[in-house]
């Protein structure tokens, strides 16, 4: 895990991209944070924990234990967030915070070569869906990936 750069700060009062990858499907994790403070991060982090899970080894919770491999993907998570955001905002940094889930699923899209499946595939183990209403009649099951 890992702090993006500080941003413009938004309407909701964000600064910072909490930043956080699997290392085993180097699927991201990418959550607006006010600011660098330990309970602001703590509470992320268990936002996170919460939707996602606990990996736990025995009775601890995993860790890379500052690994320079796991260092190694965790920046390269970074800045894949942070190049993506520069793209789809253009120069309109306002409200960034709204537009990471997109950027988010984006970078999870993306199919890596030495997998060659996306992030989203080996975290869910199943292609994502198409965008759409599918709650009307008729409406094919189409996925992504």
């Amino acid at each position: 895990m890992d702090l993006a750069e500080p941003f413009v700060i938004t309407e909701n009062q964000n600064l910072y991209i909490f930043v956080v990858v699997d290392v085993a499907t180097c699927y991201i994790i990418a959550q607006p944070l006010l600011n660098k403070q330990s309970d602001s991060v703590t509470k992320t982090l268990m936002s996170i924990f919460r939707d996602y899970g606990i990996v736990i080894v025995g009775h601890f919770i995993q860790s890379d234990n500052s690994h320079q491999f796991c260092n190694d993907i965790t920046d390269a998570s970074v800045r894949l967030i942070t190049n993506t955001l520069r793209k789809l905002s253009g120069q309109d940094f306002r409200n960034w915070d709204e537009i990471l889930p997109t950027i988010q699923l984006c970078c999870n899209m993306k199919v890596r070569p030495r997998s060659e499946s996306s992030s989203f595939f080996l975290m869910f183990a199943r292609k994502m869906n198409w965008i759409g209403d599918y709650s009307q009649e008729g409406v094919t099951d189409k996925t992504v990936c």
